[in-house]
């Protein structure tokens, strides 16, 4: 809100995209700065927050039920040792998801 009591216009996420490189944006300064400007949400879609916590989750789930290391030594071996554990873990994903039936 402006000091008149008037909301301030907000951008639409990819006019936000366009002026904001996060890779050029090192302080957390110009992180807070870019959330004042244009809101939390245009932020994380223009910095990549949520692929990067998505991605971060996936590993946490991966280490949490497979483990930290791999216990094969040649990397054809571990290749195949994390072609297994994916498809467990996808597996294990399918029983918790529903089956969605469209009915008319």
């Amino acid at each position: 809100m402006s000091d008149t009591g008037q909301h301030e216009p907000r951008f639409r996420s990819d006019q936000a995209r366009q002026c904001y490189d996060p890779q050029s944006c090192g302080s957390p300064d110009c992180h807070l700065q870019h959330i004042a400007e244009h809101g939390r949400a245009a932020w994380q879609k223009a910095s990549g927050y949520t692929n990067r916590a998505r991605a971060e989750a996936a590993i946490g789930r991966f280490k949490q039920v497979i483990g930290d290391g791999l216990r094969s030594r040649t990397d054809d071996r571990r290749a195949i040792e994390v072609d297994i554990a994916v498809h467990a873990l996808n597996r294990m994903s399918e029983f918790g998801r529903p089956d969605y039936v469209r009915s008319a």
